[in-house]
């Protein structure tokens, strides 16, 4: 008997923008003391919404921002660090 498929259905809710250091591990690009300015890269973080569809159920996997994000985050630092500049509705 054939396995039940998984359908899996992605999102793109627009783009943060962040150093790229914030999302990936790589140890020429961490501040140390002896490398106390690396090079940094800008750029867009994408957000997605994912969902799986199994035979068992559906798994909602949430990366994206909230609909409301500019009146939450009106004095939080992540406006800062991971402005939400390129958003779709």
């Amino acid at each position: 008997m054939a396995k039940p498929a998984i359908k899996v259905y992605v999102q793109h809710h627009g783009n943060m923008m962040c150093d790229y250091r914030w999302l990936l591990v790589n140890a020429e690009w961490l501040v140390s003391k002896s490398n106390p300015n690396p090079p940094s890269t800008w750029g867009p973080c994408p957000t997605h919404t994912v969902v799986v569809d199994h035979p068992d159920g559906r798994l909602f996997f949430d990366t994206t921002c909230p609909r409301d994000w500019q009146q939450r985050w009106t004095n939080a630092a992540a406006l800062n660090w991971f402005p939400y500049e390129d958003v779709t509705p």
